[in-house]
């Protein structure tokens, strides 16, 4: 990687991050609950998609002013994942930070919501699931490697899917 191609990255990496974070921790600072669970999620998983939207831009923003155009689906997908451990690493730390305030509220509101959407029978495998990792549930650690891994993991998907649409070869003369 030479200095240009990371500055973009960190530009878009950084970017990445503070959409991500600043949007929960703006549903943080209203108040989670103050929503219904399910459109709570729905706006957590859109601000991860859209933050991550910024993978594109960084690697079709490497593409177009450093490699003349040209792009090969490993170096997109190279770039793509560096970028995304920036969410991953901040996400990681704000679901740290936020499980150590709010983990058993927070818990307690998510079983809340999903007692609205799930027929008696699956709430009651759900809320036993619950009661048995309880422990695990509450561990701000494993909630942070879980939401680094979540992150990473449509990182990669948006990062392949950036390379295969960007993708485009030097033309031969």
């Amino acid at each position: 990687m030479n200095a240009k191609e990371w500055l973009f990255i960190k530009r878009y990496g950084t970017i990445s991050a503070l959409v991500l974070v600043g949007i929960n921790l703006l549903i943080w600072m209203i108040g989670y609950d103050s929503f219904d669970y399910n459109i709570s999620e729905t706006i957590v998983y859109a601000a991860l998609l859209f933050s991550l939207s910024f993978i594109m831009l960084a690697i079709k923003s490497i593409r177009d002013h450093v490699w003349d155009g040209n792009l090969n689906f490993s170096k997109g997908l190279t770039i793509g994942l560096i970028c995304a451990l920036f969410p991953a690493f901040a996400f990681a730390t704000y679901t740290g930070v936020f499980y150590s305030y709010e983990g058993e509220s927070f818990i307690q509101y998510m079983v809340e919501g999903k007692s609205k959407t799930l027929s008696p029978e699956d709430y009651k495998l759900y809320t036993d699931s619950i009661k048995q990792n309880m422990k695990l549930y509450l561990n701000p650690f494993f909630q942070a490697a879980i939401m680094a891994f979540t992150v990473m993991f449509m990182g990669l998907v948006i990062s392949i899917f950036s390379s295969l649409l960007l993708k485009r070869k030097s033309a031969t003369v």
